[in-house]
């Protein structure tokens, strides 16, 4: 297989592998509303599934960082989609809370193990010297259109046919994505260091330096508000709509369009980054998205919704693009792994606390509007972050994975 083919076999593995995670992730508030309804669980018991496996997904991608210095990426992944698999049919025979919590905790696991935020920018890097941003882009378009799709399938799936057997075969894909993995995967190119060969040097920060470095502690803080809110609205986006009237089904179909926005928006700023710079694209989209979920917040009706649902699905795309450019950029390829394993593991807190604070908020407040004024604050902030992060490198204006060393 020459080289061109490689890396496009490799592009298209990592597309499908962004796929079903961002099914996995963002299925979880379809699950959400009849698992709570059929077993009596409160907003908040029935949110502790997914915030259990989001934690538990955090805690796997820090070590996932530190495997991939070891062991080849195809293999890695491969562990990690049977992992997933498993936990999927686990959920699908659960009768009590702690069958689900230990199903949960599976996919939670492999998810982590999977570690897309890790494994796509190291292979990407190894892989392509030009281009670097629109290859990362073009496998986390994944990411959206694997979600919108899911989503709308799943979703039609339960109503039809209950959520068990959503469960189910959400576990068929999981077990064939291993085969494509090892045939078409590696970490880097046969003249490069593999993953496991640590004694050829390469350039970028120690360990050590990264971690006395503030721009490196920034934007691990604006990525973790970042995934605060994300993972509170992908959960609770469908229960708030079908609050409002809308029916399930329905409801389901809005959050394959949140999703479905997120597309051109990821090829968009992963060129915007090259053009007028990170900080700029970053703080502005996050900006704009926090005050179109004020406006929804304040009032619920088909504008605002439309308004909401193009903002916060560019916004979602913005920093799955921007933040791998400004971390390669920063820490360069040495330890690039680990450092975007200790990004995701923190930001993971962010991610698995999302989901439950929200519900808890819901559980104590009159509507999901005020919920959302948290979380229009929890985006504000992460702009204000990522402005100060993105400040201290000199470089910043050109940031992006094709600057990376």
């Amino acid at each position: 297989m020459t080289t061109f083919v490689r890396r496009g076999a490799i592009i298209v593995s990592l597309f499908l592998v962004a796929v079903l995670t961002s099914g996995a992730n963002l299925t979880e508030g379809i699950f959400y509303s009849p698992i709570t309804r059929e077993f009596g669980f409160s907003r908040t018991w029935g949110a502790s599934f997914a915030s259990t496996a989001h934690l538990i997904n955090g805690i796997m991608l820090f070590f996932s960082g530190l495997l991939l210095k070891r062991i080849p990426t195809q293999y890695l992944q491969s562990v990690g989609f049977v992992i997933l698999g498993s936990g999927y049919l686990l959920a699908s025979l659960a009768h009590n809370y702690q069958t689900l919590l230990a199903g949960y905790s599976l996919v939670g696991l492999g998810l982590g193990t999977v570690a897309l935020q890790v494994t796509s920018p190291v292979v990407i890097n190894n892989w392509f010297d030009e281009n670097k941003n629109l290859a990362l882009a073009s496998v986390y378009i994944g990411s959206s259109l694997g979600g919108a799709t899911i989503v709308a399938v799943i979703g039609r799936i339960i109503v039809q046919e209950g959520w068990r057997t959503g469960y189910r075969l959400m576990s068929i894909p999981m077990f064939a994505m291993p085969l494509i993995l090892l045939l078409f995967v590696r970490t880097a190119p046969p003249s490069a260091p593999e993953a496991n060969q640590t004694d050829v040097p390469a350039e970028g920060m120690t360990i050590r330096q990264g971690l006395a470095t503030p721009a490196l502690w920034l934007l691990v803080a604006a990525f973790t508000f970042y995934m605060w809110v994300s993972a509170a609205i992908f959960f609770h986006f469908v229960p708030s709509l079908i609050e409002h009237g809308v029916e399930p089904a329905t409801a389901a179909v809005r959050m394959s369009m949140l999703l479905l926005v997120a597309i051109p928006g990821k090829l968009l700023f992963g060129w915007l980054g090259d053009r007028i710079g990170v900080r700029r694209s970053l703080v502005s989209v996050l900006t704009v998205a926090a005050i179109a979920l004020l406006l929804y917040a304040f009032e619920y009706n088909p504008a605002t919704l439309t308004i909401f649902m193009v903002c916060f699905g560019l916004a979602y795309s913005a920093p799955i693009v921007l933040v791998p450019m400004a971390l390669a950029a920063l820490v360069g390829k040495r330890n690039l792994s680990v450092f975007a394993g200790i990004m995701m593991v923190i930001s993971m807190i962010g991610w698995g606390a999302g989901p439950v604070l929200a519900g808890w908020l819901r559980d104590h407040l009159d509507s999901y509007g005020e919920v959302y004024l948290f979380l229009a604050a929890g985006l504000l902030a992460s702009a204000i972050l990522s402005a100060f992060a993105l400040r201290t490198r000199c470089s910043v204006r050109q940031v992006g994975l094709n600057h990376a060393t």
